[in-house]
């Protein structure tokens, strides 16, 4: 009777081979099943002394996972504290300003004895002019740049909608330059999303305010605690035409809304008064506090908006 044949197989798995020996594959399957393990096969591990399979490559698997997950949740609770740092509450004309290729040419309050509200307010950006009503001065500039905030937030929301329609057209010819200035056009909008984000969350503020309940001091930590922690970087405004009849403090005001002045104290007959804009401390005295709030708030907007109200003081 001629001896079985013995059919030599070779399987690799990772850094691990094995040397398979059979002489019962020519067996019926019921035979093969029946048959002891120790009889069918005959499993040697080429230079290896350990016979069990290396595992490493299942631990490595699970702890590179384990690292992945780790680093994507450690990337979403730092964006999440990046965005709550960049949105702050801020009024329409602070966001006004933030946005590029606007121009504010003209704001001026007159009171109007016609007017039922009392005082009209006219801003004139990049050519269109609008108007607000209100019983006081800052009631009808709120309107006003409101009213321009809101078309201009429009203007570009249609703006965007057609570009985005003109590109899904054109996604076959896109180029390298395209490309660059869909980056740019991407970045813009984060801009944009981040302060109307900042916008809307001044509404809501101050609806809460009209209900009666005060958040103020919310706001005042919010803004401090955003200015210790990262290095605000100063946008550059563009002043109206009309600034130098502005009073510094209520230029600043507008410009950043919810700032303070500290009483640094009195020395001699000069009375000193402090501001924090920006993560920067203005002080100066006057003879009373309320020159020193003046000079305090024009040595501010001099330094970080580009103003010459110290001079026009002198």
């Amino acid at each position: 009777m001629d001896s079985p044949k013995i059919y030599v197989s070779v399987c690799e798995r990772a850094d691990v081979h094995y040397k398979i020996d059979s002489t019962i594959l020519q067996q019926p399957a019921l035979q093969r099943f029946n048959a002891s393990s120790t009889e069918q096969w005959q499993i040697n591990r080429l230079n290896v002394p350990n016979l069990a399979p290396s595992m490493s490559w299942i631990n490595k698997a699970a702890k590179l996972h384990s690292t992945r997950k780790r680093s994507s949740r450690r990337r979403r609770i730092l964006r999440k504290r990046e965005l709550s740092r960049m949105i702050i509450p801020k009024n329409a004309l602070s966001t006004l300003s933030e946005f590029h290729g606007i121009t504010i040419d003209e704001f001026t309050v007159t009171s109007d004895p016609n007017c039922d509200a009392g005082f009209v307010a006219a801003i004139t950006i990049n050519g269109s002019q609008y108007q607000g009503n209100g019983r006081t001065k800052s009631a009808a500039k709120k309107i006003a740049c409101e009213k321009a905030l809101r078309d201009y937030c429009l203007r570009k929301m249609r703006k965007r909608f057609h570009d985005i329609g003109a590109t899904s057209l054109s996604l076959l010819g896109r180029t390298t330059n395209n490309a660059k200035n869909e980056n740019s056009g991407i970045a813009d909008d984060e801009g944009f999303t981040i302060s109307l984000a900042s916008f809307a969350l001044h509404k809501l503020y101050a609806e809460w305010e009209d209900e009666g309940f005060s958040v103020q001091h919310l706001l005042r930590r919010n803004t401090d605690n955003s200015a210790k922690k990262e290095k605000l970087e100063h946008t550059r405004y563009e002043l109206p035409k009309s600034w130098e009849n502005m009073h510094p403090a209520s230029f600043l005001s507008e410009i950043r809304p919810g700032t303070t002045y500290v009483d640094k104290g009195k020395i001699g007959d000069d009375q000193y008064m402090g501001v924090v804009v920006d993560g920067r401390e203005f002080v100066q005295f006057g003879r009373s506090k309320k020159e020193g709030r003046r000079k305090a708030a024009a040595a501010a907007c001099d330094y970080l908006f580009g103003t010459e109200f110290t001079n026009i003081s002198k």
